[in-house]
């Protein structure tokens, strides 16, 4: 005895349905990595700005873009055709201290922690 046509058509839907859901068990995600280290340094804010500039400069896999030392900003390109761009943020603490990080839409910028770690390491090696 033959399926009537809707019984036919139900199970080829169900079939199709159980396709895409096992298909997408089959794809793998990857997972991005979020870059939202904050540094803390023992400098005043104008003298931490100053140095993350310098910092830049020694850096050839980014290009300084902009700055904005009022915001505490500094926009960062990777140069070439398509080069992401970065934005460190820093804001005074106290009269003393002041942190770095990385803007919340940088954070996943896949090279940024390598950005980051560089600026670090750079103003840990000239601090006293």
């Amino acid at each position: 005895m033959r399926c009537p046509l809707k019984a036919r058509g139900i199970g080829f839907i169900l079939v199709c349905m159980v396709a895409v859901a096992l298909s997408g068990c089959v794809t793998t995600m990857t997972e991005t990595v979020v870059h939202d280290e904050l540094f803390t340094y023992d400098m005043p804010f104008d003298r931490t700005y100053l140095m993350v500039l310098d910092a830049i400069e020694t850096i050839p896999s980014w290009q300084l873009e902009s700055t904005n030392m009022k915001d505490g900003l500094v926009v960062v390109r990777e140069p070439g055709a398509g080069g992401e761009q970065a934005i460190l943020m820093l804001r005074r603490v106290n009269k003393k201290q002041t942190t770095l990080e990385l803007a919340r839409p940088s954070q996943r910028i896949p090279n940024a922690g390598s950005l980051l770690q560089d600026v670090d390491a750079y103003l840990m090696s000239k601090k006293s």
